[in-house]
């Protein structure tokens, strides 16, 4: 088998533009020649040293390297593409939700206090009627009367923005 130089110097310029012509990027045309050439060498002590030529073996290991090339740019491209064509939406959704938490904290804070207390016992702690009721000394119904005006004056305010 000749020199791992003398056959580096023949087929380097060779490979490199058949990878080139394959993926159209040159740097990564440059590496995959390079593995190209790497690989030859892990494998030198398996090759038949009655191969008539190993041109077609380079080229072979060329092509496999290129084709696994660009199917992960291929592979790399859908993703990112999915990512933006996920995260903008999310992002804007999440934007709006924000938007949408900060206007309704805001129409709670113009209730009036005890209207305010009532609903956010009712809705931020989970306490039923009654319990809201025996714990501020008022009537159950006084607090639905309440929980239903803080309702009608939250949807009011949400609809005018």
């Amino acid at each position: 088998m000749k020199s791992y130089k003398a056959i580096f110097d023949k087929y380097y310029n060779v490979l490199f533009a058949y990878a080139n012509r394959m993926i159209k990027d040159p740097e990564s045309a440059k590496e995959i020649t390079n593995d190209t050439f790497l690989k030859l060498w892990e494998y030198r002590d398996r090759l038949d040293t009655g191969v008539d030529s190993l041109k077609p073996y380079l080229f072979q290991i060329a092509h496999n390297h290129s084709i696994n090339h660009l199917k992960k740019t291929r592979i790399n491209a859908t993703f990112e593409f999915l990512d933006s064509e996920i995260a903008e939406p999310f992002e804007q959704h999440l934007m709006e939700y924000r938007e949408l938490e900060q206007a309704i904290d805001h129409a709670i804070d113009s209730l009036p206090e005890q209207r305010r207390q009532i609903f956010l016992l009712s809705r931020k702690e989970g306490l039923k009627y009654s319990e809201i009721a025996e714990q501020l000394g008022i009537s159950p119904r006084t607090v639905e009367t309440q929980i239903r005006r803080s309702l009608h004056a939250l949807k009011s305010y949400l609809n005018k923005i």
